[in-house]
């Protein structure tokens, strides 16, 4: 058993095992679309690592837990906190739990240089303490920004974003006050979790934010698909809507049984048995 965020204890019992089952039977789907060079075996004992260290997920519905974990998987991006390029988070969507995909800062320039037309990408806060002047846009875009030792004492006050593209001499680039970054963060439903790096690290999110718009700059190519969609679903998971995932469903065989969690009155913690018991439930074929 584990307690979910607001206190309650769920089982993990079959909750584990159907996910196990449903991955064990479309793993050749999933390697087939995944991009190059990536065992799907690989990436479904770190699925199986966030299902054991974020036990909340369980309880989410199929649809949005695989749903998500495959267009994560499309996209080339790992799930999870090692590299930080995406995670599957639970919310309550009109009461019930649903897995929310959120890209990272990590994963976007990942997704962005992989596009094949990125040169460069670099994205910063600005602090209170900083040298700087607001952009210059127009034919010659310009931004000056001059960090100062001790500017992480000071408070955000903007960020930006440049992207360069390889066939291109002008930088795109995408500047955001304060009130506009914050803008954002008051849409976002995980801000509102302790957790959330919304209130962990601002300056971070704040870079994200820009960024995230910035490669809107970046030609929509073949190449540069799984990018987009990235930026679509996170914008989404931002404003608190369904998220439209960009994947082909019929290529997989249908997902599980969708309530398969009991809430139970416990006081109990996930035990090494139960947690064993979810990790071969979800052990995909091996290493």
């Amino acid at each position: 058993m584990a307690r979910l965020p607001n206190g309650q204890i769920i089982k993990a019992g079959r909750g584990a095992e159907d996910l196990g089952q449903w991955l064990n039977a479309n793993l050749d789907q999933i390697g087939r679309a995944m991009p190059a060079g990536t065992r799907p075996e690989r990436l479904a004992r770190i699925f199986a690592t966030e299902l054991t260290r974020m036990p909340g997920l369980i309880a989410c519905t199929r649809s949005s837990l695989i749903g998500g974990f495959l267009q994560a998987t499309q996209c080339g991006l790992e799930i999870g906190s090692h590299l930080g390029q995406a995670w599957l988070v639970p919310f309550r969507v009109k009461g019930t739990p649903t897995a929310t995909l959120i890209i990272g800062y990590k994963g976007l320039v990942a997704l962005a240089y992989r596009s094949g037309q990125v040169a460069n990408v670099q994205a910063w806060d600005v602090r209170e303490l900083d040298q700087y002047e607001p952009p210059s846009y127009g034919t010659h875009p310009e931004i000056v920004h001059r960090p100062v030792r001790g500017r992480e004492q000071s408070e955000v006050v903007a960020a930006y974003a440049i992207v360069r593209l390889r066939d291109s001499d002008t930088p795109n680039l995408e500047w955001m006050w304060r009130d506009e970054i914050d803008k954002v963060r008051s849409r976002s439903r995980a801000a509102a979790r302790g957790d959330s790096p919304w209130n962990t690290d601002y300056a971070m999110m704040a870079r994200k934010t820009a960024l995230r718009r910035a490669c809107k700059y970046i030609p929509q190519t073949t190449e540069s698909r799984a990018l987009h969609a990235a930026i679509v679903i996170d914008e989404e998971a931002d404003a608190n809507q369904p998220q439209s995932f960009d994947f082909d469903a019929s290529a997989f065989s249908p997902f599980p049984y969708e309530n398969v969690v009991e809430v139970v009155e416990d006081d109990g913690v996930l035990s090494p048995e139960e947690e064993e018991r979810m990790r071969r439930a979800l052990d995909a074929s091996g290493d």
